[in-house]
């Protein structure tokens, strides 16, 4: 049996996953593609009813599988969700509690065991293409870098694509400065995943892929063959966003389009800790937050050990099943909502469910200390949470967290 699946995250960030089931899987280790866009929301695909959306890729992709619509990023913002996606642990558990300012001491460290280390550990070629945004220090010997989590090939900006996705001019490979590129970002990027795959990566080897575009987040710029794709739309920025949206798509489908080319598409892009499943290697002896979800793929139900739990910008929300707690992180007036009979989170149910606040409220409070306990100090130091405050001043309030939490 071969299935394809695709799965979306309802956040800032999008994650694009294939599922291939193979009779052989248990014998021949399936491939891992994980695809990454920045800053973009499950509603500016035309699956999703976006009219202004021309995103044939993913729509196409989107209809040969399944979509998990309550998958969530561990984070609203750039770092903290990159780290989750990783390592399967909370950003305040992993270390990378905010997105990362260049110069920043913050960074992924080894210690966290990272999924490409793992899977490099276990036999897999591994590839990371395009946004990076783990470290401080980037390209330096100060910090790990993507080779030091496992990537025996990458390419990478510590942050955006600069002076803009145009052209950019902050590549690396491989430790090796790349210069002034001739293409806008996501092609850039795609072409590079590509000649890994054709020419670069190992044949013998099962592969692990990631191909994090820069696309669609400021500042954004997009190429002629894109634009004239939207030239009904009058107003210039929205015309330019949205010929964004489909620079990315195209992209997304120059790597897939390569991976039928290559014969490989019953392949396999997860998330972990269900990569490490899929690919039978075992977990690392740390706590996960993240679940396997190939029960879910499978039509089963997904145990869930520990809450979800988001942390950012001053506001704290937790969940268990449909119940939704969003408080500052004071803990001082919390709110409260019933997600399967308010998904939109209308209406506080405080006043009328005491006990369940009281339970949940204590819950998160002890769940926030064992969080904490297991994360560095770079969170507490306030110089860096002064610089935070400045450079995020139009960071999520709770409303923000909660639409997209």
């Amino acid at each position: 049996m071969s299935m394809k699946t695709f799965y979306t995250i309802p956040s800032l960030l999008f994650l694009a996953i294939v599922f291939s089931i193979t009779s052989g899987m248990a014998e021949d280790r399936p491939n891992i593609v994980l695809f990454l866009a920045d800053d973009m929301g499950y509603g500016e695909l035309g699956c999703y009813g976006n009219p202004d959306a021309i995103t044939p890729n993913l729509d196409r992709f989107a209809g040969e599988g399944l979509r998990l619509t309550d998958c969530h990023a561990a984070s609203s913002v750039c770092s903290p969700a990159r780290s989750s996606l990783l390592t399967g642990r909370t950003p305040f558990r992993n270390g990378v509690f905010t997105w990362i300012p260049s110069g920043s001491p913050i960074h992924l460290r080894t210690s966290e065991r990272a999924l490409p280390k793992l899977l490099k550990q276990a036999g897999y070629d591994t590839c990371h293409v395009g946004k990076w945004h783990l470290n401080g220090l980037f390209n330096s010997q100060e910090q790990p870098q993507p080779s030091d989590h496992g990537y025996a090939w990458w390419l990478a900006t510590q942050n955006n694509a600069a002076p803009s996705h145009a052209f950019p001019n902050n590549f690396v490979r491989n430790g090796k400065a790349v210069g002034k590129v001739n293409d806008y970002s996501a092609p850039f990027i795609a072409q590079e995943a590509v000649s890994w795959l054709e020419t670069k990566r190992d044949p013998t080897k099962p592969f692990f892929l990631a191909v994090w575009t820069h696309e669609p987040h400021y500042p954004i710029a997009s190429a002629e063959r894109y634009q004239k794709l939207h030239a009904g739309i009058e107003d210039i920025q929205e015309r330019t966003y949205r010929a964004n949206i489909t620079q990315l798509d195209d992209a997304f489908g120059t790597v897939m389009k390569t991976l039928d080319n290559l014969g490989v598409s019953d392949s396999t892009l997860v998330f972990f800790p269900t990569a490490l499943a899929a690919a039978g290697v075992d977990l690392p002896e740390k706590t996960l937050d993240g679940v396997n979800l190939l029960p879910a793929i499978e039509g089963n139900p997904v145990e869930r050990p520990n809450p979800l739990y988001w942390r950012w910008g001053g506001s704290v929300a937790y969940r268990e099943g449909p119940w939704k707690i969003v408080v500052d992180e004071s803990f001082e007036k919390p709110e409260l909502y019933n997600l399967d009979s308010d998904v939109a989170e209308t209406i506080n149910r405080v006043a009328d469910e005491p006990e369940r606040l009281a339970g949940m409220m204590q819950r998160l409070r002890e769940y926030t200390q064992e969080v904490e306990v297991e994360a560095p100090d770079w969170w507490k130091n306030q110089s860096w949470r002064k610089k935070k405050k400045k450079t995020t001043k139009n960071s999520p309030s709770v409303k923000k967290l909660k639409k997209t939490a």
